[in-house]
C-alpha cells in the first residue's frame, strides 16, 4: 500500500509541478482491489475515476458520518465507534489507523476515546431530538467543523458528502424523518449510490 501510494503521489506531484495534467493508470486484477486502491488514493486527495470510485460509500468521510448516525441509534455498539474513529473526521480521535489500533488494544485509552465519542453523541442528541437524518448530518458537519475541512484538507470528499446530503434529503421527503428507516435504506444499498 505505502509503495503504491508513494509512487503515485510522487508521479502526480511531478506532473503537477510541471503544470501538466497527465492521467496515471493503476492496473489491478479485480474490482475489489481496484476499489481498495481507489479509496487509498482518494484519502491522499488525488482525483480518481473508476466504475466504483464514484460510489459514495468509498469516501471515509461519508462512512464516518454514517457510522456516527449508527452510534446515535445504538450508542453502546463499539463497532460503530470504531467505524467512526477510522474515518479520521473526529478532531479528538486518532490521526491514523495504527494509532487507533493501539488505543483499541489499551483498555484505559479505549475507555477514554469511547467516552469522548459518547459525549459527542450526547451533544448531537440534544441538538436534534427528532432524529431527522438530514438535519443530523448538518449538525454533524457543523459540530466536527467539516464544512470548512471539505473546502481544504478533505476537498476530495466534498462531492461524496454533497451526494450523501442529496440522497438523505430525498429520503426524508419520500420516507419521513426516521433515522432507523434511513439506516435500513443505507444497509440495503444506499452506499452504492454514485456521485
Amino acid at each position: 500500500k505505502e509503495y503504491i501510494l508513494d509512487r503515485v503521489v510522487e508521479e502526480w506531484n511531478k506532473w503537477k509541478n510541471l503544470g501538466e495534467k497527465t492521467p496515471i493508470a493503476v492496473l489491478v486484477r479485480t474490482n475489489d482491489i481496484g476499489e481498495e486502491v481507489s479509496s487509498w488514493l482518494i484519502q491522499k486527495g488525488l482525483p480518481v475515476v473508476t466504475e466504483n470510485a464514484l460510489r459514495i460509500g468509498i469516501s471515509s468521510v461519508v462512512r464516518g458520518i454514517v457510522s456516527l448516525l449508527y452510534c446515535l441509534q445504538e450508542p453502546e455498539v463499539e463497532l460503530y465507534h470504531y467505524g467512526f474513529l477510522t474515518s479520521g473526521i473526529f478532531p479528538e480521535g486518532p490521526k491514523s489507523e495504527n494509532e487507533l489500533v493501539s488505543i483499541w488494544l489499551d483498555k484505559t485509552k479505549k475507555e477514554e476515546i469511547k467516552k469522548k465519542v459518547l459525549d459527542l453523541i450526547k451533544k448531537l442528541d440534544e441538538k436534534i431530538p427528532g432524529r431527522d437524518p438530514y438535519q443530523l448530518i448538518w449538525v454533524i458537519l457543523d459540530e466536527l467543523k467539516l464544512e470548512v475541512r471539505l473546502l481544504e484538507d478533505l476537498a476530495s470528499h466534498k462531492p461524496f458528502v454533497d451526494r450523501l446530503l442529496e440522497i438523505t434529503h430525498q429520503f426524508v421527503i419520500e420516507e419521513g424523518p426516521s433515522l432507523t428507516r434511513f439506516l435500513n435504506f443505507w444497509e440495503k444499498g444506499g452506499l452504492e449510490t454514485r456521485v
